[in-house]
């Protein structure tokens, strides 16, 4: 009988993991290109194509070598990316100047992210028996959905091959995460091992690999408190790679930091949706939201019914768009509730992850995502925005979970 248990849960698993997979590689096909026409334009005016492109034909294989002890692929551009010279250089010799194959490798990777964000988040929620596998493929689906916020750096990193290393340097980093979670709760070491030499692989794809080191650190934090032997293996770690990569490359490329101008980027990156309405003089919108969330709480506080709590909420909407708003005819329009709900979404997910912190990881999700955009503050290419767009699929479905659970507790919803 236990067999057969097992037998259905891997069948289930399986199941779940194509669908995560699947979906996204349907919604995203349409953008990937399928002719060559478009790179071989680029050819000539884009210097990263170019310079990629005539580098791997260039190449041979006892080069290989040399990027692990020296520069990557890329000329007169200092970055030690070992792995992902060895990707350019296999694809030439794969595939040459057809393009379009490149962007379908980009695009099946993006597959693979998908199905480990599936993985992760069954990992991160595996006590809920049965939540955790719609959780895991509505991360995978918010991750590719076209209506994301950050659904332009998915679709830029799936047709512009160049970008390929933040797709890859993602899936090392995803699958780093896997194996630590699961390490971590089978106490089996050699899984540990594993995850220290996935974060290892996805630094050598690119330097954003290196934000892996905070997420591992409070995710051993989060499962088994401050482990100091855990902890500085991987302090030790990033510091042997920064060390290599010193050695190998001594004066590496950086665009530099401008305190106020990437403060301001981290404040727009991480205020969202509420720092684009009020640096937009939009007021009305952020407001009802507060006082929506004043009423929510009020009534959990007190037990009101919901029969109450609903016209209350729809009075406070049309109050705030008629008197700090332009009128409460914009109401009518679609997009004033979209905008409400993303506003709404927003703001409440601080409060949930923190109401739930000691029973749910939603918190880690969250904070993942705010910490992946530090490394790409002082770039501005759409693509850098994948591994946002990762994340912000987990906390989305992290935090649907705690809006599940928020009803389930709430007594005007209940009492009816």
């Amino acid at each position: 009988m236990n067999r057969f248990f097992d037998l259905n849960h891997k069948l289930l698993l399986l199941l779940f993991l194509a669908a995560s997979v699947a979906y996204p590689l349907y919604v995203t096909a349409k953008y990937v290109p399928t002719t060559p026409e478009g790179d071989r334009k680029e050819i000539s005016a884009r210097q990263d194509i170019t310079d990629l492109y005539t580098s791997a034909s260039h190449a041979k294989s006892r080069d290989m070598l040399k990027w692990w002890t020296g520069s990557w692929i890329y000329p007169d551009c200092n970055y030690y990316r070992p792995v992902t010279s060895m990707l350019y250089f296999a694809e030439y010799k794969s595939f040459g100047s057809r393009f379009e194959y490149y962007n379908r490798v980009s695009w099946l990777l993006h597959g693979l992210n998908a199905a480990l964000i599936c993985l992760l988040m069954l990992s991160l929620f595996s006590h809920h028996s049965r939540l955790k596998y719609p959780l895991g493929i509505s991360a995978a689906w918010f991750f590719s959905s076209t209506e994301g916020c950050y659904s332009f750096g998915v679709l830029k990193a799936i047709s512009w091959w160049p970008a390929q290393n933040d797709v890859m340097s993602l899936s090392f980093a995803l699958l780093c995460l896997i194996l630590l979670d699961q390490g971590l709760k089978q106490h089996r070491r050699s899984l540990y091992c594993a995850s220290l030499l996935a974060f290892a692989f996805s630094v050598w794809t690119k330097e954003m690999g290196y934000i892996t080191l905070p997420l591992a650190l409070m995710l051993i934090v989060y499962r088994k408190g401050v482990l100091y032997k855990e902890l500085a293996g991987y302090v030790i770690t990033t510091a042997m790679l920064w060390s290599i990569r010193r050695l190998a490359v001594p004066d590496p490329w950086s665009p530099g930091f401008k305190l106020k101008q990437h403060g301001m980027k981290l404040l727009m990156s991480w205020g969202g949706p509420v720092y684009g309405q009020l640096a937009s003089g939009i007021w009305w919108g952020v407001t009802a939201v507060v006082l929506l969330m004043v009423l929510i709480g009020a009534a959990l506080h007190q037990g009101w019914r919901w029969i109450y709590v609903f016209p209350a909420a729809i009075t406070i909407i049309v109050l705030c768009a008629q008197l700090i708003g332009p009128g409460w005819e914009i109401l009518v329009l679609a997009s004033s509730w979209i905008t409400m709900l993303r506003l709404g979404f927003y703001m409440l997910a601080p409060v949930l992850f923190w109401r739930y912190r000691r029973s749910e990881p939603g918190w880690y999700t969250g904070a993942c995502l705010l910490l992946v955009f530090l490394p790409i503050l002082n770039y501005g290419g759409m693509h850098y925005f994948y591994w946002p767009a990762a994340f912000q699929g987990m906390a989305d479905a992290g935090l649907c979970l705690c809006i599940y659970r928020g009803v389930r507790e709430m007594p005007c919803f209940s009492r009816v």
